[in-house]
């Protein structure tokens, strides 16, 4: 039979709007609720520590703007991640180019805006553009590399479709180079690499055909001054029989 607490217990001594209350009705002893007591002062201890911890993480965080981002929250997030305030405060070391390329001037200011235009800080702007130019570098030097076996390559296949005539219808080729092309149009060739070309070849070599008379010598360039003997002149390409 219930006795004079109604059954309550140690919930008796409670104010009445507390006695029934359902997260004490569990509780069927005085102990118990001390330990529960002690059990939630102690998480709630460690939780207000972990608390001060993520704030003090917080606090030196770095958040990414959303896609609605206004400017002004974009240009705050490049400055925290270490952007300059302007593209001309970027500094980099000097690049020295190697041999047969000539670097723009404008280069670098260009590179500036674009690096500064994605919010790139000094030290990944640098690596960007030490890397690129690495990148420009070795694909220079593979291509004079490529032109220089295109050459050979190209002259040893007329030497061996030409043979005993390799020195007379070079001599053609340049007599007829001479006359058609100008000197910027024969820099332009021999720049390029296309003068080493076997189908350009041989079409100069008719046009040679077709200038040759009685005057004509075969093994002296036209237009006057020896040529070594041999030498294959148009415009680049060159080798020796």
């Amino acid at each position: 039979m219930p006795g004079e607490d109604g059954g309550l217990g140690w919930r008796a001594a409670l104010p009445a709007d507390l006695q029934n209350h359902e997260l004490l009705t569990p509780i069927k002893e005085v102990k118990e609720l001390g330990a529960s007591y002690v059990d939630l002062a102690t998480k709630h201890t460690e939780a207000g520590k972990k608390v001060k911890e993520l704030e003090g993480k917080l606090a030196g965080a770095i958040f990414k703007p959303g896609d609605n981002a206004t400017d002004d929250e974009r240009t705050a997030y490049f400055k925290a991640m270490g952007r300059p305030d302007k593209a001309t405060d970027y500094k980099f070391d000097p690049i020295t180019p190697p041999e047969g390329i000539k670097l723009d001037p404008k280069m670098d200011d260009w590179f500036k805006g674009v690096v500064h235009k994605a919010g790139l800080n000094q030290a990944q702007a640098s690596i960007i553009r030490k890397d690129y130019a690495d990148a420009l570098f070795a694909a220079h030097k593979a291509g004079e590399e490529q032109k220089v076996r295109d050459t050979e390559k190209g002259t040893e296949d007329l030497k061996k479709e030409w043979g005993a005539k390799f020195d007379e219808n070079a001599a053609l080729v340049k007599k007829a180079t001479d006359m058609f092309m100008t000197p910027e149009e024969k820099k332009h060739m021999d720049d390029s690499g296309m003068g080493n070309n076997p189908v350009l070849v041989k079409m100069f070599h008719r046009i040679g055909l077709a200038m040759a008379d009685d005057k004509f010598v075969p093994g002296s360039p036209a237009g006057g001054g020896q040529k070594e003997k041999g030498v294959l002149t148009y415009p680049s390409m060159e080798g020796k029989t």
